[in-house]
Formats: C-alpha cells, sequence, structure tokens
C-alpha cells in the first residue's frame, strides 16, 4: 500500500473549475454536475489532490490533441 504525506497536484487550465473545488458549498452553478464530479471536490476538501492553475499554452498535453504550427 502507498501512503502519501503531500498533495497530489493536478494541472488545471479551468479558473472555475479550480474556484468550484475550493469551494465546498453548494450552489445553482454546481447543481447540474454529475455526482462523480463531487467525489474530485471531496478530495480537494480533504487535501488529498490540489488543483494549480497552470495556462493553455503552457500545457504539455497540447502538443498531444492541438495541431502543431510550423
Amino acid at each position: 500500500m502507498v501512503e502519501l504525506t503531500d498533495p497530489i497536484p493536478i494541472m488545471c487550465d479551468n479558473t472555475s473549475a479550480i474556484s468550484i473545488s475550493n469551494n465546498p458549498i453548494m450552489h445553482s452553478k454546481t447543481k447540474k454536475i454529475p455526482i462523480k464530479f463531487h467525489f474530485f471536490r471531496e478530495q480537494v476538501v480533504a487535501n488529498v489532490v490540489i488543483l494549480e492553475y497552470v495556462a493553455t499554452k503552457d500545457k504539455v498535453s497540447k502538443i498531444f490533441n492541438k495541431i502543431l504550427e510550423r
């Protein structure tokens, strides 16, 4: 079994997703979110994972799903 002492950083380019995950209060904007995504918010509140902002142009995964410039 692996035990983690530090939260797992997850890079995200969506500031709205970061804000919603850090705010444990339910409101009208989160009413339509599927239940499986609320699990992720619980993990953020429990300090198991943290969301960190990274600009879209700086994401490494961009090269796998975008057309590259010449």
